[in-house]
């Protein structure tokens, strides 16, 4: 770059706003979130307990650091090579294994490559230029993948001696092209330029695509599409003279010969780490004090989506044992008490019958915090008995709280947690592609959000369904910094583990970004600081109870069925017209009625279903 003339930036060439280093590209950049979101979901072919990466991460790399950053880029290396050998051996591969083996080659390139710089490289860099090897047979081996949705490719590459030694390896992202061919004859073009600039003269390139090898020998296709691109190539063999481009029938991305070995006696915690993990890798990433904040959703579906998971009980049903809203706060508090220097605690509802999806109400009518989890606990279990649930659902108005109150207190650090059963809605007259208001106005505060040291975590409690909130994150522009985390706390909650190893992978999989975004506002600039913009919140007190009368006839956690059938809105959604009646002789709009199996007034089983015309 220096004999080129161009300027040496460190810093990343996705965002353009923080050093280039391994956990901001794995964690933090907010360019890459969509690829991070891809590669997570990925299903794995492995024997194993886990599923896909993102069990992976939960399980074994905490705390977030580079370390274990480095550990997870080896071990996915590792898992590519596996699979390979997976689709092309039919071999079978346990991820202990796996994992074993990558924690020995890791220590073992940390020792060498800390010799090598000692001893070589430093005193080269110093003494002079680097320069080309000598004559060898040099073979490189491209891939394409392409993302058809935007019309963007990514290339890989990676140049090897005769030994199997890595001499180079490069990779490059570009866009406007929608076919895969075109990906892979740029992959092939790419490859012999960049051996070019690195001063290698190749022997072979090897490629998994047959069709554009066979394009390349026999020069086809030169008035079609890819003419320039196989043209291009052409030209740079022709020049070359012996570079010879050939099919790959196994891929065999191997830097050396190693044996796999699975370290005996591995301490259990690397795999099933506990509370107290998470609380050190807040605690590593600086992360001193931090104030929480809460939200509540108080929508009407909370009366159904406990129908699997809580036993058909409401999922705010007050009794003996603890309900879900309840045993995700106490395990929050756990976790996060130790950085609450004040013990204050914010806490919010929404969705109920007084503030639908523009208001909150305050768990005290003063509008002052809870002091500690036991009084946020105190407060919920005395004001659900006089709520009256309602909708629609909208993150908005509790994000925009959130936002006030960060800004009024200069700028500090602050986690919003929202208990939520819900999506946020969307009537039957909201297309594919389009957003319902209420999910405009919460995008809109997630992205206002950003420019306020305010973490946003999402748990999504109840039967679901959550495709929506787990995608949600690409609905959003770009924005200051990744502040939104979506976790599903019944899906955690109901895997065969015992309960304290249920608590320890929430508490994880809930704060495992926290230490990463609070590193992002603080570098970002965004810690400490105000913008003045807020919107001034004033939260309405919290629900009394209507009469002594109307609680005697109506249970705590259902609503009246005379009040809800004042209106011709959906009960449910609250948006779309009643359509659709049942046995017992109540009405919900025809998509709602769907989604339950038990009427949504009187809780009486749903036998029939009539369409209704107007």
């Amino acid at each position: 770059m220096e004999r080129q003339k161009e300027e040496i930036d460190g810093s990343c060439e996705f965002c353009k706003r923080a050093t280039d280093t391994t956990v901001h590209d794995l964690w933090t950049c907010s360019k890459l979130q969509p690829i991070r979101d891809a590669w997570f979901s990925r299903k794995m072919i492995l024997k194993g307990q886990y599923n896909n990466f993102l069990d992976l991460v939960f399980d074994c790399f905490s705390p977030v650091n580079v370390k274990n950053s480095e550990l997870f880029c080896v071990v996915v290396w590792r898992i590519w090579f596996c699979r390979n050998s997976t689709i092309h051996e039919a071999k079978k591969h346990k991820m202990e294994d796996v994992v074993g083996w990558s924690k020995e080659f890791l220590q073992e390139f940390r020792r060498s490559n800390s010799e090598v710089r000692r001893e070589v490289i430093y005193d080269d860099i110093r003494r002079g230029r680097w320069t080309p090897p000598d004559i060898d047979d040099y073979n490189a081996n491209c891939d394409a993948a392409l993302d058809q949705g935007n019309g963007t490719v990514g290339i890989g590459l990676i140049i090897r001696n005769s030994e199997g030694n890595v001499l180079a390896a490069g990779s490059i992202i570009f866009e406007g092209t929608f076919s895969i061919k075109t990906a892979k004859l740029m992959a092939i073009l790419r490859c012999i330029q960049f051996s070019n600039d690195c001063g290698l003269r190749l022997k072979k390139i090897e490629s998994d695509e047959a069709t554009v090898v066979k394009w390349i020998r026999e020069g086809l296709y030169l008035d079609s599409e890819y003419g320039a691109i196989v043209s291009d190539i052409n030209r740079l063999i022709d020049k070359e003279k012996e570079t010879a481009v050939c099919v790959i029938r196994k891929m065999l991305w191997v830097i050396r010969v190693h044996r796999v070995t699975v370290i005996e006696g591995m301490e259990e915690n690397m795999f099933k780490p506990g509370v107290s993990p998470v609380t050190a890798a807040l605690r590593e990433s600086g992360l001193e004090s931090s104030n929480l904040i809460l939200g509540f959703d108080f929508t009407k579906s909370n009366e159904w989506t406990g129908k699997v998971s809580f036993n058909n009980r409401s999922l705010h049903a007050i009794g003996d044992t603890s309900n879900p809203y309840e045993k995700a706060i106490s395990i929050i508090g756990k976790t996060l008490a130790p950085f609450d220097d004040d013990n204050l605690i914010p806490c919010f509802g929404f969705g109920d019958a007084t503030t639908h999806d523009q208001e909150v109400f305050s768990f005290h009518s003063d509008h002052t915090p809870c002091n500690g989890f036991e009084e946020v606990l105190a407060c919920y279990r005395s004001i659900v008995p006089n709520l009256k649930l309602s909708g629609p659902t909208s993150y908005a108005p509790v994000i925009d709280a959130a936002i006030d109150i960060v800004e009024k207190s200069g700028g500090q650090y602050h986690v919003l947690v929202i208990i939520a059963d819900g999506q946020v809605t969307r009537s039957v007259n909201t297309s594919d592609g389009e957003l319902s208001p209420q999910e405009e106005k919460t995008i809109k505060s997630i992205v206002n959000a950003s420019s306020h040291p305010l973490s946003i975590v999402l748990i999504g409690v109840g039967d679901g369904p959550w495709e929506d909130m787990q995608g949600f994150d690409d609905k959003i522009p770009a924005r200051e910094f990744d502040n939104f985390q979506f976790v599903n706390f019944t899906a955690i909650m109901s895997k065969n583990t015992t309960p304290a190893e249920k608590e320890a992978a929430f508490a994880l999989a809930a704060l495992m970004e926290i230490p990463i975004q609070y590193k992002a506002a603080r570098d970002f600039g965004i810690l400490g600081r105000t913008t003045g913009k807020a919107r001034k919140i004033v939260p309405r007190p919290p629900p009394v109870p209507y009469t002594r009368r109307a609680l005697q006839q109506v249970p705590s956690n259902l609503s009246s069925p005379a009040i809800d059938d004042r209106t011709q809105a959906c009960p449910i959604c609250l948006t779309s017209a009643k359509d659709m009646a049942f046995n017992c002789g109540h009405m919900t709009c025809r998509e709602c009625s769907t989604k339950v199996s038990n009427c949504p007034i009187c809780r009486q089983r749903i036998t029939n279903r009539l369409r209704l015309f107007t």
